[in-house]
């Protein structure tokens, strides 16, 4: 990820600077810290990209969707990549957050209408990061959004713990063309309400809160510190994948390795099989090497499996997903640490549909 450089000529720019300026002049010096940060995406020039979130490469200013003001951010990502460093942004925060410290965090999502957002295993979404006292990284509280026709569309966890929390039931999923809002809390510390702590999570959809959490930390030891929030970041390994159907020869074994006679040096995969086609995936776990099946192989070529020894010619190279670019749309974020003055229906203070 590349961080911009700051340029008073740039007008969505000076609108993140200013923005900051008055969280950090909100901010306590000492105890409690109090900012709030606000994008309403109505300031930046139309195509820019949108100044604040450094790793936002492909998110921009654009009047195609808004849910006020006019304008909000588009997101661009490339089928075939993971786009990490493109897909979404970082928002760096004013102040750390320490334990006992609270956030909260709303955004507006518009998924266009055949904009599949399936991820291998699910869509990274809401993410906080959090360090060590050292300041080396510890892990995320994430919230993921999982595939279309899950039962339920939304699970978090933090990094530190690696435990799951399921939320929300199949009617509670994404729902395309329509201005959706959600908010995600965090209350930080090492030891969850349930163990006797104070750490919490709560997650809202359109107001309705769609699940309180309290047998989660949400930092790792006592003296962790979260220092920024990520909206999305990557497309995890599913772009990877190249469905490849075959017009001759027999299918691999689940998990072989297969090679191709054009490129004997490079190794697939297979991640699935079924009748006439075949899914492979990259070995390699590093993003930066993977070569990218549905690029490197080509109509006519054969797959040999290093186990099995079946072969098969290939009738067809396509993705795991349709051949467009993914665009979605966000707009009206809010990042606070201060409590808010609104509640809902069960007395939590949160943001809110204001």
């Amino acid at each position: 990820m590349h961080r911009r450089h700051l340029c008073s000529d740039q007008p969505g720019l000076t609108a993140f600077v200013a923005a900051v300026l008055t969280a950090l002049a909100s901010a306590t010096t000492a105890g409690e810290p109090s900012w709030t940060m606000t994008f309403d995406f109505n300031d930046g020039a139309l195509g820019e990209r949108v100044a604040g979130l450094d790793a936002a490469g492909g998110t921009r200013y654009t009047t195609e969707q808004s849910y006020e003001g006019g304008k909000g951010a588009v997101l661009n990502a490339l089928r075939g990549k993971e786009n990490y460093g493109r897909w979404g942004g970082r928002v760096g925060f004013p102040t750390r957050l320490r334990k006992g410290d609270e956030i909260w965090w709303r955004v507006r999502t518009f998924w266009p209408n055949g904009m599949d957002y399936s991820a291998n295993p699910r869509l990274k979404f809401l993410r906080v990061h959090t360090c060590t006292a050292t300041g080396e990284h510890r892990g995320y509280n994430d919230i993921y959004i999982n595939v279309p026709g899950s039962e339920t569309p939304f699970q978090f966890i933090y990094e530190g713990a690696h435990k799951w929390s399921r939320i929300g039931r199949a009617e509670d999923a994404m729902v395309p063309d329509t201005w959706e809002t959600y908010e995600l809390y965090l209350k930080l510390g090492e030891s969850s309400v349930d163990d006797g702590g104070r750490a919490c999570v709560r997650f809202w959809k359109n107001g309705t809160l769609l699940k309180e959490i309290t047998d989660r930390k949400t930092l790792k030891l006592a003296d962790d510190y979260v220092d920024c929030a990520l909206l999305f970041t990557y497309w995890n390994s599913s772009p990877y994948m190249g469905q490849i159907v075959y017009e001759e020869g027999g299918p691999f074994q689940l998990k072989e390795l297969v090679t191709c006679d054009m490129h004997a040096d490079v190794r697939f995969r297979v991640e699935k099989i079924a009748p006439g086609a075949v899914y492979l995936q990259d070995p390699e776990r590093d993003w930066r090497k993977k070569v990218r099946p549905f690029r490197v192989l080509n109509v006519g070529e054969k797959l040999t499996g290093l186990t099995s020894k079946n072969t098969c010619t290939i009738k067809e190279v396509l993705h795991t997903h349709p051949l467009t670019d993914i665009k979605m749309y966000v707009d009206d974020m809010v990042l606070t640490c201060k409590e808010p003055k609104n509640r809902d229906a069960h007395g939590n203070p949160f943001i809110g549909l204001d």
